[in-house]
């Protein structure tokens, strides 16, 4: 007789389950969660049985047979899990795939997972890895009739209206209006008009912003759920805030609220959170953009465009606010993020914040080279900088540099 105690929960109680019978045991188990998600759920009811769905993929990810059912529930979960709020807890899940899925899977479920990786980078804004999941993806659908092709065409388009000097990214989406108009298909449609609503905000184009943003809302009205009017109204929103029209942007941002509030939609409420802050900035009312943006913080901590912008704006605020330090140390953050991710134009924005807040505590030197950083990067960029803009940052930069050389401020 063994030395050791027998543990009667050791026992499985017969015979352990063959390895066929393990596979599917788990391919049953996926396919009913499958089944169940595009019966599209209500949101609240599907965020309940998201851990539980997120645990059987992750186990999937370990058996030789299932992983193609686990890419295939991984797209159809990815976003809504996304509009959920609940990317932080599902990022590691789709990295637990990574590996099983591109050694042992078919192409068609690697394109799954690819799509998913897209959409996650994309809706951080971080686009240079949203570029590599993309060109990923475009390599392996290339041959292929598929929706992946044209998903991973929209967000080359994305790409690059957000980092290209150039208007490559609205032709892109110039074409696949285009397409979407032969095909008929509603939602390449509004997405393609929020493609070019993003390239006009950024360009601070607020006419075509707005116009467009329209555009989103009315192409997206025959898709349910609803999901294209809520953002629709938030480029509206984002067209006014850009004319610096704090109370026409947040008429507009109650009303995007108002959907993705009835929706469930926590990421797009996430997203809104961003723009109520800079408006109520703009409003002038500095504690509650204080307040606002250091939620926004919080909320996209450690990941893209929206956390940087968040910090930056978090930074005028304090600066607003006489906290100075705090200030700059939100704005380096939000510098180095933007240097991480290649975003030469937003670092306009975080070396100018830098400027005024080092000539506000009477570090002029560092001011002058914050400035002079920004004017030349603005310089090099004529396609994105108007001569208005350009004027204001030649402007500041005499200001800081009279400031400089006056003994007494």
């Amino acid at each position: 007789m063994s030395d050791y105690p027998y543990d009667d929960e050791l026992s499985s109680g017969g015979t352990a389950p063959s390895p066929n019978d393990l596979v599917s045991l788990m391919v049953s188990r996926l396919s009913e969660w499958l089944s169940y998600v595009t019966q599209d759920p209500p949101l609240d009811e599907l965020k309940a049985r998201a851990d539980k769905i997120m645990d059987d993929i992750c186990a999937a990810s370990g058996v030789r047979g299932a992983q193609e059912v686990a890419a295939e529930l991984a797209l159809a979960v990815d976003s809504r899990f996304e509009a959920l709020g609940l990317w932080r807890a599902w990022y590691p899940r789709l990295m637990g795939l990574y590996s099983p899925v591109m050694d042992e899977a078919t192409k068609q479920a690697q394109m799954n997972l690819f799509r998913c990786f897209m959409n996650f980078y994309l809706n951080r804004g971080d686009m240079v890895r949203a570029n590599i999941a993309i060109n990923m993806l475009i390599d392996l659908a290339a041959l292929q009739e598929d929706s992946s092709l044209k998903e991973a065409m929209l967000g080359a388009a994305a790409v690059a209206a957000a980092l290209d000097k150039g208007d490559k990214g609205l032709v892109l989406a110039e074409q696949l209006l285009e397409l979407a108009e032969t095909t008929g298909d509603h939602i390449l449609m509004a997405e393609a008009y929020g493609v070019v609503a993003q390239f006009h905000a950024t360009r601070l184009d607020v006419p075509k912003t707005y116009m467009y943003g329209q555009m989103v809302m009315c192409a997206g009205l025959p898709v349910k759920p609803d999901r294209f009017i809520p953002r629709g109204l938030h480029y509206m929103a984002l067209a006014f805030q850009v004319a610096q029209n704090a109370q026409k942007a947040l008429s507009y941002l109650d009303r995007a609220e108002a959907y993705a509030v009835v929706r469930g939609n926590v990421a797009q409420l996430e997203y809104m959170l961003l723009t109520r802050g800079a408006c109520v900035y703009i409003a002038g009312d500095y504690a509650a953009a204080e307040t606002h943006l250091r939620r926004a913080v919080e909320v996209f901590s450690g990941t893209g465009h929206y956390y940087a912008g968040a910090l930056y704006a978090h930074g005028l605020a304090l600066m607003k606010l006489k906290r100075y330090e705090d200030s700059i140390e939100q704005m380096e953050a939000a510098l180095a993020e933007w240097k991480k991710m290649k975003r030469e134009f937003d670092q306009i924005f975080a070396r100018h914040g830098l400027a005024e807040a080092y000539s506000q505590i009477g570090q002029h030197r560092e001011a002058i080279a914050h400035m002079a950083e920004a004017l030349a990067v603005a310089d090099s960029m004529p396609e994105r900088c108007s001569p208005a803009f350009l004027k204001l940052l030649r402007d500041d930069f005499a200001v800081y540099v009279q400031r400089s050389q006056s003994p007494i401020r």
